[in-house]
């Protein structure tokens, strides 16, 4: 369709949720006219998605998603998507946007649940994926979904896909949860967690389950330019389907810092751990001479420059700016 300003060919998303996008936001895929949705003052939104059936959503790669949601400027959203079903969906199966501009009347904040879903035969993106370049607190909680069967034809794609990225002079850390999921038959990453320029993020990704093929890692988190990602990772099972890829990734680039404390997750296929740090970046690791012990025996591939975090110093008072989630 072509109606002001829209483009023809529109995408038409199974479930889709808009607060605060309108005319800063316009680009071929905007979300509405120019007489709607710009927010003068702060508005808030709470909005529950439950036991719903979402099937056969797009054809080929049209960009339809399952379930879609996008905040912007001075948007407040809370959101339950809980016990869904979402299968056969040519783009992504649940898709979260939050967009800030240089000059926000307000931070987009958002408290987000995506828990008891099935996601399931999703075709050109990730099973989950937000991306969010707001300085304000973004806090996400991931629980007990089940995803199967994500990309792989035409390319592949993650099970769940986040990237946090502001360049704020002073923004509030993201906290997500990543627990209790079962992801199979992945054809990149299971989980790919990103921080960028100077977004903040605590993290926990504990008892999951993971299987993917021959893509990417099974995990894979990674701090860039100035940003902080401070991790737990336990408790997880990694079957990476390439005997020589890593099962696991840490990686630090530019002026980054990530700290993390990884502890008894088992691999089942896959080459290992890598830890990754370049330019002047820091990769902090707790208790990182036993690190393989910890994790049932796996090899561990490190670069140079690594620092430990010991036990006592953890327990005590960890390095400045490695607050654990």
């Amino acid at each position: 369709m072509t109606e002001n300003n829209q483009t023809a060919g529109n995408r038409v998303d199974g479930i889709e949720f808009n607060l605060c996008r309108g005319d800063s936001f316009a680009a071929p895929d905007r979300f509405t006219d120019n007489q709607f949705a710009n927010c003068a003052a702060p508005a808030s939104a709470t909005v529950t998605v439950r036991n719903n059936q979402i099937r056969n959503i797009g054809t080929g790669t049209d960009g339809s998603d399952g379930i879609d949601f996008s905040i912007g400027d001075g948007a407040n959203l809370t959101a339950v998507l809980e016990n869904n079903v979402i299968e056969n969906i040519s783009d992504a199966g649940i898709t979260v946007d939050i967009v800030s501009s240089a000059a926000p009347v307000a931070n987009p904040t958002a408290d987000i649940t995506i828990r008891g879903n099935q996601i399931r035969n999703i075709f050109n993106d990730d099973a989950i994926k937000l991306e969010s370049n707001s300085a304000g607190q973004v806090v996400l909680n991931i629980e007990n979904n089940n995803i199967q069967n994500i990309g792989g034809t035409p390319s592949a794609h993650d099970g769940i896909d986040l990237e946090f990225t502001t360049t704020a002079a002073s923004s509030t850390p993201a906290r997500v949860r990543i627990v209790g999921n079962q992801l199979s038959n992945v054809s990149d990453r299971g989980i790919e967690i990103d921080t960028e320029k100077n977004a903040q993020l605590q993290l926990e990704v504990s008892n999951n389950t993971i299987q993917t093929t021959a893509g990417g890692e099974a995990v894979r988190l990674r701090a860039r330019n100035n940003s902080r990602l401070n991790t737990i990772v336990s408790n997880n099972t990694l079957t990476q389907g390439n005997p020589a890829t890593p099962s696991l990734e840490l990686q630090a680039n530019n002026n980054s810092t990530l700290c993390a404390n990884v502890l008894r997750n088992v691999q089942t296929n896959g080459s290992g751990f890598n830890l990754l740090r370049s330019n002047v970046a820091t990769l902090r690791i707790v208790d990182f001479p036993n690190l393989s012990s910890n994790n049932g025996g796996v090899p561990i591939t490190a670069s140079l420059g690594v620092i430990n975090i010991t036990i006592a110093t953890f327990n005590a008072a960890p390095p400045s700016g490695c607050t654990f989630p």
